[in-house]
C-alpha cells in the first residue's frame, strides 16, 4: 500500500461505506494495523455505520463504564476489553464510536511518562548548552524531543539523570557500540520546549558570554563532558594542579579562553591531535583543540567556581580532592590520595570483554 491512498478520505470512505468493510477487512486488505485504520477514520471525520442489533444488545456496558476504565484508570483497549468480559479489544472501540468517546492517538498511547516543560532557569540551560556541546545528542521525533548519552562512565549517567529526570522518565540500558565497546545508553523524551537543545552550538551565545554566572554554568557543562582536573607530580617532587578541555569544537574554546583571560586567568591554547592521528579506539575524525590551566592559583580559583555548578559526580571528587589538597607542597604525601581516587574512578567504569 501507498501511503498516499490511506490519506486520501475518498479512498477509506469508499472501502468504509459503499463496500461496508470492517475496519479489520480493510486492516487486512490494505496490510496494516486496524488501529492505523481507525485513526484515518477520525481524522478524515467519517462517521461510523450503524451497528447491528446483535453488537449493541450483545455486551451490557454503559458510557460510564468505558469512560472510567479508558479515559479516566487510562487503560489501553485490551486492558478494557479484558475488564469488561469482552474478546476483542475492536468491540470496545466500535462500543466507544458510537458513544462517543474518543480513542487516544498514536503519540498519546506511546507517551507513558509525563514530560514537564522546562523551567526557564537561564543557569541551568546554559549548563545544559554545554553538556550538549559535548557528549549530549539530540533529535526531535514528531512533537517530542529526544536527548540521549553514550558512554562507559556510570557517572556521566548519572549526570544525565539528574539534570533530566526532574522533566521526563530516563531510560537507560547496556549495548556495545560498532566498535564492540560494551556502553551504557541513557535516553530521554522531553517537552517540546527543549527544542533549545537540537542545534548544537557553533559558538557560545552572546547572553552566555556577558553574564558570568551563565558562563561559568556553561563551562561547568561543558567541561562535565569534555573536561578534565588533575593533580600531578613536579620534577621536584611537589605536587601541582591542572585544568583541561579539549574537543574540535574550536571557536567555542576560542571563546572560552577569551572569557577566561578577561578573568584574569592565565591559559594556554594548542591543537591537541591533528585529524588522522591515531587514538585509542580509533582514529580523530577532526583536529582536536585544548584549552589548558596550569597554574596553581588559577586551577584552584576555577574549581572553586565550577564545584558550584557541575553536576558530573567523578569530576566534583576531583575538585574536591584538588581543593583539600591546596595547601600541600609535597608529592609523596598526598600520593597515595590521588592514586586511591585515580583507581576508584577507573574501576567505576563498564569492564569490557578481553
Amino acid at each position: 500500500m501507498k501511503n498516499h491512498e490511506i490519506k486520501n478520505k475518498e479512498f477509506l470512505e469508499n472501502l468504509y461505506w459503499k463496500q461496508k468493510l470492517s475496519f479489520n477487512q480493510i486492516a487486512k486488505k490494505l496490510g496494516i494495523s486496524e488501529r492505523t485504520i481507525r485513526y484515518w477514520t477520525r481524522k478524515h471525520g467519517i462517521k461510523s455505520r450503524p451497528k447491528l442489533g446483535k453488537t449493541k444488545t450483545k455486551y451490557n456496558v454503559s458510557r460510564k463504564q468505558l469512560f472510567d476504565l479508558y479515559v479516566n484508570k487510562k487503560l489501553t483497549l485490551s486492558q478494557t476489553a479484558e475488564k469488561l468480559g469482552i474478546k476483542h479489544h475492536s468491540t470496545v472501540a466500535e462500543m466507544m464510536t458510537r458513544y462517543g468517546i474518543k480513542t487516544r492517538s498514536i503519540s498519546e498511547v506511546k507517551t507513558r511518562h509525563e514530560r514537564k516543560p522546562f523551567s526557564g532557569d537561564l543557569i541551568e540551560k546554559a549548563y545544559m548548552f554545554g553538556l550538549r556541546t559535548g557528549d549530549l545528542a539530540c533529535y526531535k521525533n514528531f512533537h517530542r524531543i529526544i536527548v540521549n548519552v553514550s558512554t562507559t562512565h556510570p557517572a556521566l549517567v548519572d549526570t544525565f539523570k539528574n539534570l533530566f529526570a526532574k522533566y521526563s522518565h530516563v531510560y537507560v540500558y547496556n549495548y556495545k557500540d560498532k566498535r564492540k565497546i560494551k556502553e551504557l545508553h541513557a535516553q530521554c523524551p522531553l517537552h517540546s520546549s527543549f527544542e533549545f537543545l537540537i542545534e548544537k552550538l557553533q559558538k557560545i551565545p552572546k547572553w552566555i558570554l556577558e553574564n558570568n554566572n551563565y558562563f561559568f554554568s556553561f563551562l561547568a557543562g561543558y567541561a562535565d563532558a569534555e573536561g578534565s582536573y588533575d593533580i600531578y607530580e613536579n620534577n621536584d617532587n611537589t605536587i601541582n594542579f591542572h585544568f583541561r578541555v579539549a574537543s574540535n569544537d574550536k571557536i567555542i574554546l576560542q571563546q572560552t579562553l577569551s572569557k577566561l583571560k578577561s578573568l584574569n586567568f592565565s591559559c594556554g591554547f594548542y591543537l591537541h591531535a591533528k585529524k588522522g592521528q591515531k587514538a585509542t579506539y580509533g582514529t580523530y575524525k577532526k583536529n582536536v583543540y585544548a584549552l589548558r590551566i596550569f597554574r596553581k592559583q588559577d586551577v584552584l580559583r576555577l574549581v572553586r567556581i565550577l564545584k558550584k555548578f557541575s553536576k558530573h559526580e567523578e569530576k566534583v571528587k576531583r575538585m574536591k580532592l584538588i581543593l583539600e589538597l591546596k595547601n600541600e607542597t609535597k608529592w609523596s604525601e598526598v600520593k597515595d590520595k590521588v592514586i586511591n581516587l585515580r583507581n576508584e574512578i577507573l574501576n567505576s567504569r563498564l569492564k569490557q570483554d578481553i
